[in-house]
């Protein structure tokens, strides 16, 4: 009866796994001593190529600023049109708009295409970007297990004096793409929810004396267990019972224990440990 309560203990604990969120503290942000309060959404397009022995992944997102100014000029120049490209670029020049990096990104983000709108008397602005994002892809339990895909986003032109994040939505695909064939987060790995939160973080930019906002976004997947059992138990039930009916068939005696009825068995085990190593360790 122990053993039957300690197995049910281990598989439980192997199973369900940890809160991811339980150790994030979300400070309280005071927005009334900082010059512009910057709203913002977040929206996954992809997520792929989820590498937990590299701890990196790969993500196309899209992002929406928006911020109180005066919006009088791009009424004027543009009414309620939506601009990008040079027209866009010209304005931005004219005005304060936030800035920001990727902080966790190995590498500099792919900007693909970026608008600039007046909403509700507020200004907009909208970026699709991909990028490799860092991830600190411990995962104890593996293949059981969940993992926390984050990203950094930090503004870096003007510090918290200046500009303050505010966490907003955290979507994972469009509505209108579901049930379509899309399916944003690739590979063995199931969505379970979503999370955003704002820290004021010093930088040795500015002599570092001075704090930058930074908004980070979690997303919290879960592996596929089943899909590792098939890929990793399966093929090491199936050298268990080969190697007991082995065994069964052609019992070891004390007559033919010879070096070469060892070989006999240790060639067994290989032909069948070699295939069964790279199926299980694919993709």
């Amino acid at each position: 009866m122990k053993k039957i309560l300690s197995l049910i203990v281990l598989l439980t604990f192997l199973i369900f796994p940890e809160n991811l969120y339980s150790k994030i503290k979300n400070t309280k942000i005071s927005y009334a001593n900082t010059d512009h309060v910057v709203g913002t959404e977040i929206l996954f397009d992809e997520i792929y190529n989820i590498d937990i022995s590299g701890g990196h992944f790969d993500a196309t997102a899209e992002i929406m600023l928006t911020w109180n100014g005066d919006v009088s000029e791009f009424i004027k120049k543009f009414g309620s049109k939506t601009i990008h490209g040079e027209k866009m670029d010209k304005f931005l020049k004219t005005i304060w708009y936030p800035e920001f990096l990727i902080s966790n990104s190995t590498k500099k983000r792919q900007k693909f295409y970026s608008t600039l709108s007046v909403e509700n008397g507020k200004f907009e602005l909208f970026e699709k970007f991909g990028t490799r994002l860092t991830v600190d892809a411990e995962m104890p339990k593996y293949p059981f297990g969940n993992l926390d895909l984050y990203m950094e986003i930090s503004a870096y032109s003007g510090n918290i004096d200046q500009m303050l994040f505010k966490p907003g939505k955290i979507k994972i695909g469009h509505k209108d793409s579901d049930g379509h064939g899309h399916v944003v987060i690739k590979g063995n790995w199931t969505f379970v929810k979503s999370a955003s939160e704002v820290q004021n973080r010093s930088s040795l930019n500015h002599g570092g004396k001075e704090k930058f906002s930074y908004l980070i976004s979690h997303i919290e997947v879960v592996h596929d267990y089943w899909d590792s059992v098939q890929k990793i138990f399966y093929p090491i039930g199936a050298i268990i019972i080969l190697s007991m009916l082995l065994n069964y068939f052609f019992p070891l005696n004390t007559e033919r224990s010879t070096t070469a009825y060892w070989r006999f068995y240790g060639n067994w085990v290989l032909f069948f440990a070699v295939p069964t190593y790279k199926f299980a360790l694919n993709n």
